[in-house]
């Protein structure tokens, strides 16, 4: 990845609309690039402040997927690739503003419900395909009975203690959903995927915090830590007990 590429891929990445291996090839290139990094790092900055701001005047919509992109990208066509996104800034979180504000008046909101997920992950039903040490198999079967095209997690590069177990179909609210099942030395990790046509919010008690570069609704619900995030039009939903900062590295992997 040039330098010259970052800030629309960190833009896509801002909005939950970068695959894995585009992300994995962005963090890569912020690591050996400190120009790039500073200048991602006042982006996230940005746009989490916008969210803050906004909620502090008690709007609680969460940013419209891609808008920033689509903003972005169109200053960017008009005015010439030269234009710094530092430049672009005020007129793009003016914008973003507007949108966040529209989408609040529309009622295009819904607050997440962890009691699926975490009902699901402490009921330990039976799992439909097992790994045994090889994805392919719960890749194949999400592929062929899940009608959502997921982001498979590809974790084994950055967490090898979490181990995929398997996976069952399941259902949330009456929609359809996959449960994929970890293990991480000995504790159960549940990552449920299911469709969302609103834009999720925090329910009370939980918060929206911005983790490497992402929106990420977090909170404990029933003794378990929960943190949920939307990518496309897909939730995805992670309950576990381990430790709240572990769950962190987790969530970046997934």
């Amino acid at each position: 990845m040039k330098c010259r590429e970052v800030d629309s891929y960190a833009e896509l990445s801002f909005d939950g609309e970068l695959d894995a291996n585009d992300r994995a090839e962005l963090e890569e290139h912020l690591h050996r690039c400190p120009a790039c990094r500073r200048r991602s790092e006042l982006s996230g900055w940005l746009h989490s402040q916008l969210r803050v701001r906004l909620r502090e005047q008690g709007f609680t919509a969460t940013l419209p997927l891609g808008l920033k992109t689509r903003i972005t990208s169109r200053i960017r066509a008009d005015r010439g690739s030269a234009l710094r996104w530092s430049h672009a800034a005020p007129l793009v979180l003016g914008m973003m503003a507007f949108g966040i504000l529209a989408a609040a008046n529309q009622g295009n909101t819904t607050p997440l419900d962890p009691d699926a997920s975490v009902e699901r992950h402490a009921a330990q039903l039976p799992l439909e395909v097992r790994a045994f040490g090889d994805v392919r198999s719960v890749r194949r079967f999400l592929r062929q009975n899940f009608r959502h095209p997921v982001d498979f997690p590809r974790i084994e590069r950055t967490l090898p203690q979490l181990r995929l177990v398997g996976a069952r179909l399941d259902h949330v609210s009456n929609r359809e959903a996959a449960l994929l099942m970890y293990d991480n030395r000995g504790a159960r990790v549940s990552l449920m995927v299911f469709p969302s046509h609103r834009v999720l919010r925090p329910p009370p008690r939980f918060e929206e915090k911005l983790i490497h570069g992402h929106s990420v609704i977090t909170g404990r619900h029933r003794g378990y830590n929960v943190m949920a995030w939307t990518r496309g039009s897909l939730v995805y939903s992670v309950v576990s007990d381990v430790d709240e900062h572990e769950l962190v590295h987790m969530v970046h992997a997934f």
